[in-house]
């Protein structure tokens, strides 16, 4: 059991290493292993197929992520300021880890669920912050602007991913005040 879980992690560990400089579209699992140091059946021991596989690998990249963020977040008191940190700071690694932020962002969610939220650490601090914003503006439909949020978060991903646009923090607290005034 202890030989697969350290097979598990090196497989998981290779992924993020290889996805931070190549597109998820470009990883094949002979290179997977290869950088694992497996051969592709100890992949397939390891993992009943590509699609666990890189929800596990996606959701470990969301857990070292809010572990980071989250501490931080603790420290400022008003509701927008931490969401607003929060964004800044997925920004800034969307920028700096283009590849590996596109695929998180990119990993398909089942529902907004308790259940599922609690599975996606980044996800679910996001959503807990949107929700500490919108307990102070009672009329706007919690579901609805997280929506809205994380469909700016994706798409503003790809320009930036795309080198389309550059980072523009202003953008992030213009878009923030305009989605709480509707």
């Amino acid at each position: 059991m202890k030989n697969k879980t350290a097979t598990r992690d090196r497989l998981i560990n290779a992924g993020i290493s290889l996805i931070k400089v190549n597109s998820v579209q470009k990883l094949t699992l002979r290179q997977i292993a290869h950088e694992a140091g497996v051969t592709t059946g100890a992949f397939y021991k390891s993992f009943p197929n590509r699609q666990v596989y890189f929800r596990e690998l996606a959701n470990k990249v969301s857990s070292e992520w809010a572990a980071i963020i989250e501490p931080e977040l603790a420290g400022i008191p008003l509701a927008t300021e931490r969401l607003l940190f929060l964004g800044d700071n997925l920004m800034r690694t969307i920028v700096a880890q283009p590849n590996l932020a596109h695929f998180v962002l990119e990993t398909p969610v089942v529902s907004f669920s308790d259940d599922e939220l609690a599975k996606w650490p980044l996800l679910n601090l996001t959503f807990r912050n949107v929700k500490a914003v919108l307990d102070e503006h009672s009329r706007i439909d919690k579901n609805s602007f997280f929506i809205q949020i994380w469909i700016f978060i994706i798409g503003y991903a790809n320009l930036l991913q795309s080198k389309s646009i550059s980072y523009d923090t202003e953008l992030l607290k213009t878009t923030l005040e305009k989605l709480l005034e509707d």
